[in-house]
């Protein structure tokens, strides 16, 4: 005859004449009937563990059986339970951004457990001549019109998305082993970015007087800055009397429009001179902004950022990058991406013989070999210059 015995929280729990353990737990109902889900093993304590697995899963929302949890449903409980307390707002929006657009489409309705690494390398090598898009979806077309393909690091980041979910399927025993993490990187080489001649950024210096974004154009390109690191400025942050700057803070997308946070490394926050130039534009810039506020009344919004909207609120990143581009195409210098004036900014003063390791350290980059590798194709003139300086120095 079965003997029954139950612990606290272990659901039912009997041995059955032939020696096996059986336990079994209400996992909800059925069109009005009560379901239960059933576990076996050979010992009692293998069957506890089996039941509470199935209850922690089932308190996480994923269907009790573990042949029937979906990588949109994995990707549901991620990006919900999980997510939000680990990364910033920022960081959350680009993986949800690339779990929507780029994951789900082709994975989504797949069973968690059957997905192995060989179709996982499919899907990521597939990845390679796929149309990049936009958070909403719609294609990139380059200037040509051609649809723009997705980077290498874009696929790079997809893969580790899916490594992530597959490693949250292990801690919840959905799996045994994580078949992401068995797939091959894409192949990724180092981008040279693009920047501009002294005549060109001569060029889009003139093209900026008089309009709305010179200040904040004309400061991005002179301090090489992120495109957040300018939108994040504060009037607390700028002393246009000792003409100096504090860099110190991003502004980035979030899911319910734009998040102000603290810059995360050391190297990141630092403190630069302003050109007289980039002081003058600020000025004008203060007037203009003083007109909006007077203009609005109460309506404005003391957001106390530099640059802001005619209402007074923070700038939205994509926004300023698609302002930038017409800027740019108005000066005849085609199709630009804004983080190419500070690649611009680096190149320029590379070329003007500044020192690399000062260079570094006024992007804010973390070590001087990220600067040499990301501007390695501007040293040479510099070589040149050493050779000619130690010709001087050794045979003059």
């Amino acid at each position: 005859m079965p003997t029954r015995r139950r612990g606290a929280g272990d659901g039912s729990i009997y041995r059955r004449s032939d020696g096996l353990w059986i336990g079994s737990v209400n996992v909800g109902r059925d069109g009005g009937a009560r379901k239960r889900k059933t576990v076996s093993a050979k010992t009692r304590a293998e069957v506890v563990s089996k039941l509470r697995s199935l209850q922690s899963r089932l308190e996480e929302g994923l269907p009790a059986g573990d042949g029937r949890v979906t990588i949109a449903q994995l990707a549901e409980r991620w990006l919900t339970d999980v997510l939000p307390a680990r990364v910033s707002e920022g960081t959350f929006v680009s993986y949800e951004y690339l779990v929507r657009v780029h994951v789900l489409p082709g994975l989504g309705t797949r069973v968690v457990r059957s997905v192995t690494p060989i179709e996982l390398s499919r899907f990521l090598g597939a990845k390679a001549i796929e149309p990049a898009r936009t958070s909403a979806g719609e294609i990139i077309l380059r200037a040509d019109g051609q649809a723009k393909l997705l980077s290498p690091r874009t696929i790079q980041m997809i893969r580790g998305v899916l490594i992530q979910l597959f490693s949250l399927a292990e801690r919840w025993e959905l799996i045994g082993r994580n078949p992401a993490k068995l797939t091959d990187p894409p192949r990724s080489e180092r981008q040279r970015g693009r920047t501009l001649s002294p005549e060109q950024a001569r060029q889009f210096v003139v093209q900026l007087r008089g309009s709305r974004l010179e200040a904040a154009l004309l400061l991005t390109l002179a301090l090489g800055l992120r495109r957040g690191e300018t939108l994040g400025l504060a009037w607390s942050d700028l002393n246009l009397v000792d003409k100096t700057v504090e860099v110190r803070t991003n502004l980035k997308r979030a899911r319910h429009g734009t998040v102000l946070g603290e810059l995360k490394t050391e190297h990141s926050r630092r403190r630069l001179n302003l050109p007289i130039v980039v002081c003058e534009a600020l000025e004008r810039w203060r007037g203009i902004q003083d007109e909006d506020r007077a203009r609005l009344g109460e309506a404005w919004t003391d957001s106390g950022l530099v640059f802001t909207s005619p209402l007074g609120t923070a700038i939205d990143p994509d926004g300023f990058s698609k302002a930038f581009k017409v800027v740019a195409s108005e000066a005849g210098l085609g199709d630009w991406h804004i983080h190419e004036l500070r690649h611009s900014a680096a190149s320029l003063l590379l070329g003007a013989g500044v020192p690399l390791k000062v260079v570094s350290e006024y992007l804010g980059h973390s070590n001087v070999s990220t600067t040499g590798d990301l501007y390695a194709h501007v040293l040479p003139a510099q070589f040149a210059e050493v050779a000619r300086t130690v010709d001087d120095t050794l045979f003059g």
